[in-house]
C-alpha cells in the first residue's frame, strides 16, 4: 500500500528532477512529512509554486501559477468573467483561476497526479499555462473584452 510518506518521497524526487531539468543544482530539502511542502520556481517568465500534502490528496500536488496583482479597474466584471471561465474549466478538469485574498494576487491552479508526472511533463504543462494565461488582464479586466471570448490554455472557449 502506498502511504502519504511514499507520495511525499515521490514529490521530492520529482522536485529534484525539475531542478535538474532546468539546469539548477538541487537544494537541500528539509521538511516534516506531516506538513505541506512547497517548491517555488520561475518558469517561462512566471512564478510557480508546487504544493504537496502528505495527508490530503497525497497522490497529487497543486501547481499554483502566480499571474499578478488583481487589477483595480473593472474588478467586478473581471471576477465575474473569471468565474464563468472557471465553470467551463472545472468541467473539463483544467486549470482554474483564483485570487489570493491576503496578497490580492490572481492565480491559475491545477492538480497533477504524482503517479504519472515527470519533470518534462510538469514543465511542459507549466509552460502551456503560462503562455495561455499571459493575457488574463486583457481577457477578464479590459473594457474592450467585456463578456467576449476568453483564450485559455491551448483552447478557445466561448461563454454566454
Amino acid at each position: 500500500m502506498v502511504t502519504g510518506v511514499d507520495w511525499r518521497r515521490k514529490f521530492i524526487e520529482l522536485s529534484e528532477a525539475i531542478f535538474r531539468e532546468l539546469g539548477f543544482e538541487v537544494p537541500a530539502i528539509l521538511h516534516d512529512d506531516s506538513l505541506p511542502l512547497a517548491m517555488e520556481l520561475e518558469h517561462a517568465g512566471i512564478e510557480f509554486e508546487l504544493l504537496h500534502s502528505s495527508t490530503e490528496m497525497e497522490d497529487r500536488f497543486l501547481v499554483n501559477c502566480h499571474l499578478g496583482p488583481l487589477p483595480e479597474e473593472y474588478v467586478t466584471r473581471g471576477i465575474r468573467q473569471m468565474l464563468q471561465a472557471n465553470l467551463q474549466l472545472a468541467r473539463m478538469h483544467k486549470a482554474c483561476y483564483g485570487v489570493d485574498p491576503d496578497k490580492q494576487q490572481v492565480k491559475a491552479m491545477y492538480y497533477e497526479n504524482l503517479s504519472d508526472a515527470s519533470a518534462r511533463s510538469v514543465l511542459e504543462n507549466m509552460r502551456e499555462i503560462s503562455s495561455g494565461a499571459s493575457n488574463w488582464r486583457d481577457e477578464f479586466f479590459s473594457p474592450a473584452h467585456a463578456g467576449m471570448s476568453m483564450t485559455l490554455p491551448a483552447t478557445q472557449y466561448r461563454l454566454a
